[in-house]
This record gives C-alpha cells, structure tokens and sequence, in this order.
C-alpha cells in the first residue's frame, strides 16, 4: 500500500468511526504523530518521520479537508510516549495518531490513548500487546508476529543410502601426522626447545 494511501485510509477510518468533531470544510484534521525523535531510538523514530511526511506530501487532503501533522518527540522513553500521547488527545485534540517506533514505548502511548478514545495506528511495533485487547489501537499487517512455518514433509524414500563420513586418511609421507608416529615433541635440549 502507498504511503499517501494509507494516511488518507487512515485518517477516513478515524472519521468514519465517529472520532473527530464536527467541522467546518476548511478546518483541518488533525493526526498526532509520537516518535522518538531523541534518545537511543532516535535514528528510526526520523526515518519513519520522513516517511509519514513524505506520506503528507503526497496526499496533503482527505475529503476535501486539509491533514495537519502534530509532531511530538517521545524521546525513546516510556513515560515521555504516554506523555505525549497525552498532550495530543488532550491539549492538541487530534482526530487520530501515528506512533511510535518501538514496542515498548507504543504499548505506554497505547494505555493512554485507550483511555482518550482517540485511534492509533502503530507503524513499527511487533508486541502482540501493543493490540491485543485494544479498541483504539491497529497496526499494518507486516508488524503482526511471525508464525511458525508448517513442518517439512517426511521423506518418502528410506535415508539408508547415504554413506556415513569417511574417516581420516593419513599420509604416509609425513610422519608427524600419523596416529601411529614414534615422533613427539620433547625438551631434551636448547636447539629442541619449541613450544608445546
């Protein structure tokens, strides 16, 4: 799916689920965006950044209405993300939120949320309980958990026709490398004396 048609099906379902106010045309929608844009998760919180903007850029509008990006750092801390999660329900009253890079920090953000009633799309978290038991809270398909892969048929021919490894096989010309040598390394004298 293009990036530009997920944030406008993303924002249509959060207004079609009856979570953003009454508006007027012109009045845009706002979508909260959490990342860690600090902190040890600050690399992939602006990768993914750029990707939601580039997103933006492509699909500015959904139904006639402009989108506004509210962009708040996490700062790769989980009371930083609930935090955040917080102000943007609150203070910013955004129709939805895109968030966060890191499980750990989207399941913070996500009891938050929950609470608020407002929908989060979680980009890149892998936790089954970032949605499980969630109302508000999806993530894209490709973050769901990797099954186990159905076992491998047995084989329908015996095994016995393979050959078990060959044992070694020494060379005669080099007597150090026979089991049977009579020569080993000793310490008898000074011109001898190599390491064992």
């Amino acid at each position: 799916m293009k990036l530009g048609t997920l944030l406008s099906a993303f924002a249509c379902m959060a207004l079609s689920m009856g979570f953003a106010t009454p508006a007027k045309a012109e009045d845009p929608i706002k979508i909260g965006v959490y990342m860690p844009l600090t902190g040890q998760n600050a690399f992939a919180g602006q990768l993914e950044l750029e990707g939601i903007q580039l997103a933006h850029k492509i699909t500015p509008t959904v139904l006639g209405r402009p989108v506004e990006l509210v962009i708040v750092d996490n700062k790769s801390d989980k009371v930083e993300a609930a935090n955040a999660v917080k102000r943007l329900a609150e203070r910013d009253n955004v129709t939805a939120i895109i968030g966060t890079y890191a499980s750990s920090l989207s399941l913070a953000g996500g009891e938050v949320a929950e609470r608020a009633k407002v929908p989060v799309l979680a980009t890149s978290s892998t936790n089954p309980l970032v949605t499980q038991g969630k109302n508000t809270t999806s993530a894209p398909a490709s973050s769901t958990p990797i099954r186990e892969p159905p076992p491998r048929p047995t084989p329908t021919r015996p095994s016995a026709t393979r050959r078990p490894p060959s044992s070694p096989t020494w060379s005669a010309t080099t007597p150090w490398a026979s089991p049977t040598s009579s020569r080993s390394p000793t310490r008898s004298s000074a011109a001898n004396s190599l390491p064992i």
